[in-house]
Parts: C-alpha cells; structure tokens; sequence
C-alpha cells in the first residue's frame, strides 16, 4: 500500500514536485484501508480455528484503527505488529498440528503457504524495527497485508482441510 520514494522527474523538472505526490497518494492510500470484517463465509467449521482467525482479525483491525488518530502512535503500532506476528506464528502452528494429526492431502502445500507467509512476516517485522523505515506506512502494510492474506487464505486454501478434521 506505500509508495516508495519517487525521484522521476516531472514536466516542469521538479523531482520535489513528485516526491510530494507521492507522500499525498500515500496518505490518501493510508486513510481509504478499511477494517477486516469476518462473516461466516470464512468459517472453516472448527470452533478454535474459527475463533483463532476472528482474533488474527481483530489484531489487524487494531493496527488500522491507529491511522484515524490525531497523531499516530508508533509505540503502539510497534507493539501491535509485534503481537500480530506472534499471534500469526501460533496460529499457523495449531493449524498445521491439525494437519499432523489428520489425513489431510495437501498439507506440505499448505505449510508452505504458511512458511511463505513467515518470511513475509518476518520482513515486515524487521521494517518496522528498522529506524530507517516509513514506520507508519510499514505498520499499516504489516495490518493490511495480514489481514488482506488471512481471508484470502481461508477461502482457497483452509476450507481445504475441513473435511479431513
């Protein structure tokens, strides 16, 4: 969701001219997310997933919810990114001891869908202890992204294993 330093030129010549664009359409980008919303479509019929995919999306719905503060608090956000990440890794790990545990088929595609979304993770955990980043476009993209892949997730891949649980 960020735009990433823009040092074209312009019409007129004027690199600053684009950079200012780019800090306008990303503060538009950054007030249009919209909060996660989780509606019995993506129940995968096991209870603790269920509910475990609910709190995945209240945590990103918190992690929006910092950019229609006055001023964003970057602590928070941190600690909230943080708690997403911990959160996403155990999750990821009840799903696949369910995978172990069952006959299910397609589990090493599944995990490494998982694996796939660790690395991703991981990164963005590393943006946003990093003093070098965008901190808040970082933070949001973390919440979004996470959220944005969860639904994304349930529907293709989790409703998968239902039927082997």
């Amino acid at each position: 969701m960020k735009v990433i330093g823009v040092s074209s030129v312009n019409d007129t010549g004027s690199e600053a001219f684009a950079g200012e664009q780019a800090e306008r359409t990303n503060k538009i980008k950054i007030k249009t997310m919209t909060n996660l919303q989780w509606t019995d479509e993506y129940s995968v019929k096991n209870a603790e997933i269920d509910e475990q995919h609910k709190e995945f999306i209240r945590i990103c719905n918190e992690i929006l919810s910092l950019k229609d503060k006055e001023s964003f608090p970057k602590e928070e956000g941190i600690k909230k990114v943080l708690q997403l990440g911990d959160y996403a890794f155990y999750h990821l790990d009840a799903e696949e001891k369910l995978f172990n545990e069952s006959e299910y088929p397609k589990k090493e595609v599944h995990i490494k869908a998982h694996n796939q979304f660790r690395e991703k993770t991981k990164s963005l955990i590393e943006q946003v202890r990093s003093e070098n980043s965008d901190i808040q476009n970082v933070i949001l993209d973390a919440a979004q992204f996470a959220g944005t892949w969860l639904l994304d997730h349930i529907g293709s891949m989790d409703k998968q294993y239902v039927k082997y649980l």
